[in-house]
């Protein structure tokens, strides 16, 4: 066979997979996230202490900051981590090297 003999037709139908947003840490629980003013040696400090974490895993899991936004009440900070809160991209990191707006 050849590798085009084995693709999907592109008007097949796509599989619906479940996307779940927010975090699972349980009800009430209470998580000692790292303090965002403290820059990246507390993110990854925290990170590997907490689970482990090498730096590279520890920046890595921070690019998940790409989709969704800070709720205040989880950590003091309120709206969208970047200016496109529903793409999955780079934006994350690369709004963190701008100026403070």
């Amino acid at each position: 066979h050849k590798a085009a003999d084995n693709q999907q037709s592109p008007t097949a139908p796509m599989p619906t997979i479940p996307l779940f947003f927010g975090r699972a840490d349980g009800e009430g629980r209470i998580v000692d996230l790292p303090n965002p003013h403290n820059g990246i040696e507390e993110v990854t400090t925290v990170m590997a202490d907490m689970f482990g974490f090498t730096e590279r895993e520890a920046v890595a899991i921070m690019g998940a900051h790409t989709l969704g936004r800070a709720h205040r009440g989880a950590s003091g900070f309120n709206g969208p981590w970047t200016s496109r809160p529903h793409t999955l991209d780079n934006d994350y990191f690369s709004e963190l090297t701008e100026p403070w707006r």
